[in-house]
């Protein structure tokens, strides 16, 4: 009995060591391992989106406010703008023309928490009032990525209301 103690704890101070250094020696987890992307799908000619998580809850509807990150880049790879650092939202009223009818498309179908990469080939020359308002800040020649987070659906309070009602929060472009 006397060697017992020493043993045991030996044995299961060894164990800890081993299974602590295998917990190091493993990959951390990054946001694109956690990602399955789906094929691409046809939005509209020139615009083609994929699934990269597909979330939960409502999709828009005409007249929704919907409340989103946005993370655009260039054919090149850099990143043009994103709303993520900012931890703004963008906030628009879906489907009355603030965004492209063909982004509008790209995100017809998404749910509330999912994320999408959608492309806009340099044809389908993809502006927002956001950056008519700029001016022409990126070459119209570009292909133009966006990786899109829906974060919130807010219901259109019907009527004449869905146009005028305000966000949680975010800005409309």
């Amino acid at each position: 009995m006397k060697n017992f103690f020493p043993r045991t704890f030996s044995l299961l101070f060894g164990t800890l060591m081993l299974a602590g250094a295998c917990a190091v020696a493993q990959p951390p987890a990054t946001e694109t391992t956690a990602t399955t992307a789906t094929a691409w799908t046809e939005a509209a000619p020139g615009v083609r989106w994929r699934e990269l998580s597909p979330g939960r809850g409502r999709s828009p509807q005409r007249g929704d406010k919907v409340f989103m990150h946005i993370s655009t880049y260039l054919d090149d790879g850099p990143l043009f703008h994103t709303t993520r650092g900012s931890r703004m939202p963008v906030g628009y009223f879906y489907g009355d023309g603030q965004m492209p009818a063909a982004f509008d498309a790209a995100i017809a179908t998404m749910k509330e928490q999912g994320r999408r990469e959608i492309e806009f080939a340099p044809e389908a020359e993809y502006r927002t009032t956001a950056h008519l308002s700029e001016g022409d800040q990126f070459s119209t020649s570009a292909l133009v990525r966006l990786d899109v987070v829906l974060l919130w659906v807010e219901p259109a309070l019907g009527g004449a209301n869905a146009a005028t009602s305000t966000g949680k929060g975010g800005e409309t472009p």
